[in-house]
Protein backbone atom coordinates (compact mmCIF):
# COMPACT_ATOMS: atom_id res chain seq x y z
CA UNK A 1 0.00 0.00 0.00
CA UNK A 2 3.13 2.57 0.94
CA UNK A 3 4.55 1.82 -2.36
CA UNK A 4 1.25 2.36 -4.31
CA UNK A 5 1.01 6.13 -2.35
CA UNK A 6 4.47 6.72 -2.89
CA UNK A 7 4.02 6.44 -7.25
CA UNK A 8 0.97 8.68 -7.11
CA UNK A 9 2.68 11.39 -5.48
CA UNK A 10 5.50 10.95 -7.94
CA UNK A 11 3.33 10.93 -10.70
CA UNK A 12 1.09 13.19 -9.36
CA UNK A 13 4.24 15.75 -9.02
CA UNK A 14 5.17 15.46 -12.25
CA UNK A 15 1.50 16.28 -13.67
CA UNK A 16 1.96 19.44 -12.05
CA UNK A 17 5.32 20.15 -13.01
CA UNK A 18 3.84 19.35 -16.63
CA UNK A 19 0.92 21.61 -16.06
CA UNK A 20 3.57 24.19 -14.75
CA UNK A 21 5.55 24.27 -17.79
CA UNK A 22 3.04 24.29 -20.08
CA UNK A 23 0.68 27.09 -18.06
CA UNK A 24 4.27 28.80 -18.45
CA UNK A 25 4.76 28.57 -21.94
CA UNK A 26 0.88 29.45 -22.85
CA UNK A 27 1.53 32.56 -20.73
CA UNK A 28 4.73 34.05 -21.99
CA UNK A 29 4.23 33.42 -25.65
CA UNK A 30 0.62 35.24 -25.70
CA UNK A 31 1.97 38.19 -23.61
CA UNK A 32 5.08 37.58 -26.00
CA UNK A 33 3.29 37.87 -28.98
CA UNK A 34 0.93 40.91 -28.07
CA UNK A 35 4.12 43.48 -26.48
CA UNK A 36 5.31 42.80 -29.91
CA UNK A 37 3.27 45.48 -31.43
CA UNK A 38 3.18 47.14 -28.62
CA UNK A 39 6.95 47.54 -28.55
CA UNK A 40 7.15 49.05 -32.17
CA UNK A 41 4.04 51.90 -31.21
CA UNK A 42 6.17 55.25 -30.79
CA UNK A 43 3.53 57.89 -30.46
CA UNK A 44 5.94 60.47 -29.03
CA UNK A 45 7.61 60.35 -32.59
CA UNK A 46 4.97 61.72 -34.24
CA UNK A 47 4.43 65.31 -35.82
CA UNK A 48 1.38 66.95 -34.33
CA UNK A 49 -0.62 66.53 -31.30
CA UNK A 50 -3.68 64.93 -33.30
CA UNK A 51 -1.52 62.14 -34.80
CA UNK A 52 0.17 61.92 -31.36
CA UNK A 53 -3.38 61.43 -29.63
CA UNK A 54 -4.71 58.97 -32.16
CA UNK A 55 -1.56 56.66 -31.61
CA UNK A 56 -2.34 56.61 -28.13
CA UNK A 57 -5.59 55.32 -28.32
CA UNK A 58 -4.30 52.88 -30.49
CA UNK A 59 -1.93 51.47 -28.08
CA UNK A 60 -4.44 51.42 -25.85
CA UNK A 61 -6.27 49.15 -27.75
CA UNK A 62 -3.20 46.86 -28.23
CA UNK A 63 -2.83 47.20 -24.71
CA UNK A 64 -6.72 46.09 -23.95
CA UNK A 65 -6.06 43.04 -26.76
CA UNK A 66 -3.12 42.04 -24.70
CA UNK A 67 -5.23 41.98 -21.43
CA UNK A 68 -8.38 39.94 -23.18
CA UNK A 69 -5.60 37.71 -24.91
CA UNK A 70 -4.38 37.11 -21.23
CA UNK A 71 -7.99 36.55 -20.16
CA UNK A 72 -8.50 33.63 -22.75
CA UNK A 73 -5.99 31.19 -21.17
CA UNK A 74 -7.10 28.31 -19.91
CA UNK A 75 -4.59 27.76 -16.61
CA UNK A 76 -4.69 25.10 -14.54
CA UNK A 77 -1.80 26.40 -12.01
CA UNK A 78 -3.61 28.55 -9.01
CA UNK A 79 -0.48 30.66 -8.50
CA UNK A 80 -0.50 31.59 -12.15
CA UNK A 81 -3.98 31.97 -12.49
CA UNK A 82 -3.60 34.90 -9.73
CA UNK A 83 -0.82 36.20 -11.81
CA UNK A 84 -2.75 36.03 -14.62
CA UNK A 85 -5.82 38.01 -12.97
CA UNK A 86 -3.14 40.73 -11.26
CA UNK A 87 -1.14 41.06 -15.13
CA UNK A 88 -5.09 41.58 -16.91
CA UNK A 89 -5.57 44.37 -13.86
CA UNK A 90 -2.29 46.35 -14.85
CA UNK A 91 -2.52 46.31 -18.64
CA UNK A 92 -6.26 47.25 -18.28
CA UNK A 93 -5.57 49.89 -16.29
CA UNK A 94 -2.40 51.12 -18.82
CA UNK A 95 -5.15 50.91 -21.47
CA UNK A 96 -7.02 53.61 -19.35
CA UNK A 97 -4.10 55.68 -18.91
CA UNK A 98 -3.59 55.63 -21.71
CA UNK A 99 -6.66 56.62 -23.28
CA UNK A 100 -6.50 59.12 -20.84
CA UNK A 101 -3.15 60.62 -21.82
CA UNK A 102 -4.16 60.52 -25.22
CA UNK A 103 -7.64 62.52 -24.15
CA UNK A 104 -4.89 65.36 -22.76
CA UNK A 105 -2.82 65.22 -26.00
CA UNK A 106 -5.69 66.53 -27.87
CA UNK A 107 -7.29 68.80 -25.40
CA UNK A 108 -3.81 70.82 -24.70
CA UNK A 109 -4.26 69.68 -21.20
CA UNK A 110 -0.33 69.91 -19.72
CA UNK A 111 -1.14 69.03 -16.23
CA UNK A 112 -3.27 66.15 -17.33
CA UNK A 113 -0.85 65.02 -19.89
CA UNK A 114 1.64 65.06 -17.05
CA UNK A 115 -0.33 63.26 -14.25
CA UNK A 116 -1.31 60.60 -17.34
CA UNK A 117 2.22 60.17 -18.27
CA UNK A 118 3.46 59.80 -14.33
CA UNK A 119 0.51 57.43 -13.38
CA UNK A 120 2.04 55.08 -16.81
CA UNK A 121 5.41 54.86 -15.41
CA UNK A 122 3.92 53.65 -12.42
CA UNK A 123 2.32 51.25 -14.71
CA UNK A 124 5.13 50.05 -16.65
CA UNK A 125 7.32 49.78 -12.93
CA UNK A 126 4.36 47.35 -11.65
CA UNK A 127 4.04 45.10 -15.04
CA UNK A 128 7.98 44.88 -14.68
CA UNK A 129 7.99 43.73 -11.18
CA UNK A 130 4.82 41.32 -11.91
CA UNK A 131 6.76 39.78 -15.12
CA UNK A 132 9.80 39.79 -13.10
CA UNK A 133 7.65 37.26 -10.54
CA UNK A 134 6.00 35.39 -12.86
CA UNK A 135 9.60 34.28 -14.41
CA UNK A 136 10.79 33.42 -11.62
CA UNK A 137 7.95 31.04 -10.84
CA UNK A 138 8.05 29.70 -13.89
CA UNK A 139 11.65 29.40 -13.40
CA UNK A 140 11.09 26.87 -10.48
Amino acid sequence: MAAVLCAVVVITAGCAKRNRNADCSAFISRVNTNLDPIAKSDPSALPDEKSAAQAMDELARLYEGLSHDVGTLKLRTDELKAHQVTYQQVVRRAAVTLHELAAAIEKRDLAGKQVAEEEFGRIVEQEKGLVSKINTWCER
